[in-house]
């Protein structure tokens, strides 16, 4: 049985059948990253440093792009995405530029 995004995401590729490489390659990374382990609840789900992070707000720096707030996802996303990376790089129905640009990222 389908859920209701299911059913719409093939009505709508229906109606736009040029997307469906896209929509192929949108299902190859969901599918991918369900195979990945989840990110380590680490310092990356702490508390910003509000008020350090005051100036960047008021100046318009996203949150997640501001140094001050003093949250650095790089250390708990890597590994997740580099075996994401690695994953697609070895699906064979994958595009080859495709594999072989993740290929070059590992």
């Amino acid at each position: 049985m389908t859920g209701p995004i299911d059913s719409a995401r093939k009505q709508w590729l229906l109606a736009h059948p040029f997307l469906a490489p896209v929509a192929r390659f949108d299902e190859a990374v969901s599918c991918a990253l369900a195979a990945v382990a989840p990110i380590p609840a680490a310092p990356v789900l702490a508390q910003p440093d509000w008020e350090a992070y005051l100036t960047d707000f008021q100046s318009g720096v996203p949150l997640l792009r501001s140094e001050a707030a003093g949250l650095d996802a790089a250390p708990a996303v890597a590994a997740q995405l580099e075996s994401l990376v690695s994953q697609l790089a070895a699906l064979e129905h994958l595009p080859e530029k495709i594999r072989l640009c993740c290929r070059a990222l590992n």
